[in-house]
């Protein structure tokens, strides 16, 4: 293959994904540093003219998969990324990071099917948290970002304070 084909503004081109082999042919916009409906401007400092354009086509695709868990390092890779950025907000808060390992997420997240263990509704993939216990580092499962901070929130009342609370905002959720 020959090189890579140099991008001009105003220029009919075809964007060619690698993975899949598809085309996606437009006009780029009709200066450097501009996007249009076609094709995105990225900047990148080591580039001639400051940057390059990307098909928008591919760049949202990409981007549904991601939101998914089926990019190209899938499910797996969405828990290695959860599990680092966890480990990271442990650290900086002072509590035990999870010890749960990407696979073994993968493994609860299958066996969760989806759903959160807090209030039993469908979970998105990009948008979860994972709970686990702050002194242990011992995961607990997938919850709702709310479900996890409610949790906090809650966490310290007792028993007969918690039923009241239940009680007090059960007629506030029926209002909605």
């Amino acid at each position: 293959m020959a090189g890579k084909r140099l991008q001009f503004p105003g220029q009919e081109y075809v964007f060619i994904n690698k993975r899949t082999g598809e085309n996606d042919r437009g006009v780029l916009p009709s200066d450097f540093a501009l996007s249009n409906e076609f094709a995105k401007w990225s900047s990148h400092p080591d580039y001639k003219h400051g940057g390059c354009w990307s098909s928008r086509k591919f760049i949202n695709a990409k981007r549904r998969l991601r939101q998914a868990g089926l990019s190209t390092t899938g499910l797996l890779g969405r828990m290695k990324n959860l599990r680092s950025d966890s480990r990271t907000v442990a650290k900086r808060r002072g509590y035990f990071p999870i010890l749960t390992s990407p696979e073994e997420m993968v493994l609860q997240w299958k066996k969760q099917k989806g759903v959160c263990l807090a209030c039993s509704q469908p979970l998105i993939v990009k948008l979860v948290h994972y709970d686990h216990n702050h002194k242990t580092g011992e995961g607990r499962g997938f919850i709702h970002h709310s479900c996890n901070a409610a949790e906090g929130q809650l966490k310290d009342l007792s028993d007969e304070s918690l039923l009241q609370f239940i009680k007090y905002i059960r007629p506030c959720l029926l209002e909605n």
